[in-house]
């Protein structure tokens, strides 16, 4: 089972790569660290020749999603998943259910009003809080870049 949830997008542009890369070049602020900055720039990370890995410069909440893709033929394929910094404190986040049942178990005894109580907070956290969180965060990263990158077509593969 995947705890964390990923999208997978493709694309067409309506320049060609080259200027499709070079617009999203200047809209980038150039940096192999995936971590918000404050800048002027709409993105944060690296771009190739046809490839990129860029996360939105918004202050806070922007280094969520990461945007990773490559450009080929005026086609596009991104994958958007979540930052491993994030990763790392959604499971912490996801560990308070499990850590709690444990010790509520040790003290008192499992009961099934508890087990099913923690197991919904873990599913609470898991759904409404990352997911929620996920969803709208990437769909307002995946329409700045598909506004930098001018695309004519934008579909869920």
């Amino acid at each position: 089972m995947n705890f964390f949830p990923t999208k997978k997008y493709t694309f067409s542009l309506i320049d060609t790569d080259e200027k499709s890369i070079e617009r999203l070049k200047r809209r980038t602020y150039e940096s192999n660290t995936l971590i918000s900055k404050t800048t002027d720039k709409s993105f944060i990370g690296t771009i190739n020749e046809d490839s990129f890995r860029i996360v939105s410069s918004e202050r806070g909440t922007g280094a969520l999603c990461v945007l990773d893709g490559t450009i080929k033929n005026q086609k596009g394929r991104m994958d958007i998943y979540i930052n491993k910094t994030f990763k790392y404190l959604f499971s912490i986040i996801l560990l308070f259910p499990v850590i709690a049942l444990i010790v509520i178990s040790a003290t008192e005894g499992i009961s099934l009003n508890i087990l099913f109580l923690c197991l919904l907070q873990f599913a609470f956290i898991r759904f409404a809080f990352i997911g929620l969180f996920f969803y709208i965060l990437s769909k307002r990263s995946v329409n700045k870049l598909a506004d930098v990158l001018d695309t004519k077509s934008l579909s869920v593969a």
